[in-house]
């Protein structure tokens, strides 16, 4: 693949429709290599279906998904795998497998790459429990858990096998402002340790102004603000300041 690190992913003008459902509508962004890029907007925005249509789980309708240069929409399942292998993903609720233990789990991910030795891979998911705080717990069950270890265990799952993204779906959801905090400034020290790309959907903006390099806000299938935290808390525009604090008033109709 080509190596262009101001567009190591691009959005280029993507829709993507349900029968009559509008949800993605034109939709164009970048990510550069090795920043965090943060995603806001309402509930059914297309936040979700922008991160399947960039793991191929979804083909666009129009336009064109492209990672290092090679258009996603084009590709057959082989090469679907062996992109799906580039990617790490801490889904909403962690998604754990109840029936694993935790280095189970952990390990889950790293087996599937042909080439690791036993020994390796339980290194691996030892190095990697010790990077989320979680250090000597593989065989711990899932229950056993709070929701604040689940989410350090789902992270510790996505980074495992040694991904260049990880995506992380609304990772503050469901914990308390000290937890959420932890976890944020867990995301901040898995970029600096794995270098990653990452790319968050969130609807929590502490989360968003603290982890993120750049903030992109959605509104009907479209980015309607791109910038820095800063530049977003200062934009001038009526939707974004409708949506970052929080108002039913303004340009922005309430999904109900």
């Amino acid at each position: 693949m080509a190596n262009n690190d101001d567009n190591f992913i691009v959005f280029e003008d993507v829709y993507k429709s349900f029968g009559a459902l509008n949800v993605l509508c034109g939709l164009n962004f970048t990510v550069r290599r090795g920043e965090t890029l943060v995603i806001i907007g309402q509930s059914g925005t297309g936040k979700s279906v922008t991160l399947r249509c960039l793991l191929g789980l979804l083909r666009p309708d129009r336009g064109r998904v492209l990672f290092e240069g090679d258009n996603v929409g084009d590709m057959d399942e082989v090469q679907l795998v062996e992109l799906r292998s580039h990617f790490g993903m801490l889904f909403q609720m962690a998604a754990l497998f109840d029936s694993l233990t935790v280095g189970e789990n952990v390990a889950f991910g790293v087996e599937a790459r042909k080439g690791k030795k036993p020994e390796e891979i339980k290194r691996i998911v030892s190095d990697t429990l010790r990077a989320v705080g979680l250090p000597g717990i593989e065989d711990k069950m899932p229950a056993e858990l709070s929701g604040g270890m689940k989410k350090r265990v789902g992270l510790a799952r996505a980074v495992a096998p040694g991904p260049e993204v990880i995506l992380y779906d609304e990772p503050t959801t469901g914990l308390d402002p000290i937890m959420a905090d932890a976890i944020n400034n867990l995301i901040l020290r898995t970029q600096e340790l794995y270098n990653v790309t990452s790319i968050v959907v969130t609807h929590d903006l502490t989360s968003a102004y603290k982890v993120g390099d750049r903030i992109i806000m959605l509104h009907q299938g479209q980015v309607v603000g791109d910038g820095t935290p800063e530049e977003i808390q200062q934009s001038s525009d009526p939707m974004i300041q409708q949506f970052i604090h929080g108002s039913a008033e303004g340009p922005i109709k309430a999904i109900m």
